[in-house]
């Protein structure tokens, strides 16, 4: 009996010892598979922040965010940064001529250590200096719209803006031919952008109609209001003209606020850059407005992307990428509004 019952406490003591090691194995089992059960999760979290680490990151010093050209830039960057799966930090200066205001965007992005920059000039002078900073960092540098002068960037992204305010000319001279007497509204002659659209119209005008003249041009540095009072100023001085030529449609616009109210609809008035309300004036058929040559910001500002990743990238890019421009006119202003302009 003793036999026996020692047999059934070894038989009992067996199953428990069994079974704690099968409760101590399914507990082993458990607590392996909640980290690999976890495990993907922090796989991933570490994979995109390795990617997210290896994605570049390009500063922009952008120029304005309010005209509709810089509104259709700047967007495009965007959107073509995101496509790309890059990130685009975009800071501007309070407004479009500060200077001084960009100057400090460009140093605060080297002090973030951005990849490459993309600077849209205040002025291709005052800038060159910060942007050489950027240079002798190694690091790519674009410009878009307007160059920089007196260093070497990695590539410019514009309008061939001598060609493009060129073609206004050409415009203006078939309308009038040599008995044309032009205003022009300039920009900052200083800056590239201003004295290529001056240079282009003018040289192109002589070209294409010899006697016709440039009777005055006002020095209004991209400001419209600077714009609508010079024109008011040769209205009420009895300066005789029958055409304008504003190098920015902000510009041409005031000068057609000008002209309708003292009812000089025997002005024909060319601007640049296709705005909107430009578009709609020549959509109208309106006496005055009779056309505006359009950049390609969006264009611009995508290749300006491009541009930027192959030159981190390490591929060789162009010194120069014309980013195209086209004469809008009564005849396909509402075409080029539908592509540009529709929502």
């Amino acid at each position: 009996m003793k036999k026996l019952l020692s047999v059934i406490c070894m038989v009992s003591l067996c199953a428990t010892m069994i079974t704690g090691c099968s409760s101590k194995n399914e507990s082993a089992e458990s607590a392996t598979s909640a980290p690999n059960n976890s495990a993907p999760a922090a796989e991933s979290d570490s994979t995109k922040q390795e990617t997210e680490d290896k994605g570049y990151v390009i500063g922009y010093a952008s120029k304005s965010s309010t005209t509709p050209f810089w509104v259709q830039l700047n967007a495009a960057i965007q959107t073509a940064a995101s496509k790309a799966q890059v990130t685009v930090k975009e800071i501007g200066p309070a407004k479009e001529n500060d200077v001084a205001g960009q100057i400090s965007v460009i140093e605060d992005f080297l002090t973030q250590d951005v990849d490459a920059l993309i600077v849209a000039p205040c002025d291709d002078v005052g800038v060159a200096p910060a942007v050489q900073k950027f240079i002798d960092a190694g690091k790519p540098v674009i410009a878009v719209d307007n160059g920089v002068t007196g260093v070497e960037i990695t590539s410019l992204v514009a309008t061939d803006n001598k060609a493009s305010a060129g073609a206004a000319a050409a415009y203006i001279a078939e309308a009038l031919g040599d008995d044309a007497k032009v205003v022009t509204i300039d920009g900052v002659v200083a800056q590239g952008t201003g004295k290529d659209r001056k240079d282009g119209f003018v040289d192109t005008l002589k070209e294409k109609a010899p006697n016709a003249e440039v009777v005055s041009s006002i020095a209004a540095d991209w400001v419209d209001d600077t714009a609508l009072k010079g024109v008011e100023d040769l209205i009420n001085g009895n300066v005789e003209f029958n055409a304008i030529f504003a190098a920015w449609d902000g510009g041409a616009l005031a000068a057609y606020q000008a002209c309708k109210s003292a009812g000089r609809e025997d002005v024909m008035i060319v601007g640049h850059d296709a705005f909107e309300q430009s578009c709609d004036l020549m959509i109208a058929k309106d006496p005055i407005f009779k056309g505006s040559v359009a950049q390609n910001p969006s264009n611009m500002g995508s290749l300006a992307v491009q541009t930027a990743i192959k030159a981190l990238g390490g591929e060789s890019v162009e010194a120069f990428n014309d980013s195209g421009y086209q004469v809008v006119t009564g005849e396909n202003a509402a075409e080029y509004k539908e592509t540009n302009y529709s929502k």
